[in-house]
């Protein structure tokens, strides 16, 4: 390998690096299998880069896609229709970008965002040990 190539191939491992991008939380656990495992490390140190939103009596877990996070904000117990919408927020400023109030019968349980694709979210209101069966 000659000089230049060596420079060439220095330069362009610090630009790839900085093109990677963080694996997507598409569905509930992260992968097809939904075990939670990933192939990305986590910081070594805090950055927290905004902080705050909608308060929540539960801590539901989001799903990612892009730069957009998607999550349930619970704000009472039982979880009536306008009391758990799915929030929308930007990664990277914090800011809300919608929500949205998922329609429930009587006995249909709190919300929950099943995954997102191709800025389409999937959410129900099943759950509560499998004794709520509504739609996705």
């Amino acid at each position: 390998m000659n000089n230049i190539s060596r420079v060439l191939c220095v330069l362009a491992i610090p630009a790839f690096a900085v093109g990677a991008r963080g694996q997507d939380w598409a569905n509930a656990g992260g992968n097809a299998q939904r075990n939670g495992q990933t192939t990305e490390a986590g910081p070594s140190s805090p950055d927290v880069l905004w902080s705050g939103g909608r308060p929540s009596v539960i801590a539901w877990q989001p799903v990612i896609e892009g730069r957009r996070v998607f999550m349930v904000r619970q704000s009472a117990f039982p979880p009536e229709s306008d009391r758990s919408p799915v929030v929308a927020m930007d990664l990277d400023t914090g800011d809300e970008l919608w929500f949205e109030n998922i329609p429930a019968d009587p006995g249909d349980w709190t919300t929950s965002v099943l995954g997102v694709k191709d800025g389409r979210v999937f959410a129900t209101r099943a759950g509560n040990g499998s004794s709520v069966s509504a739609p996705i």
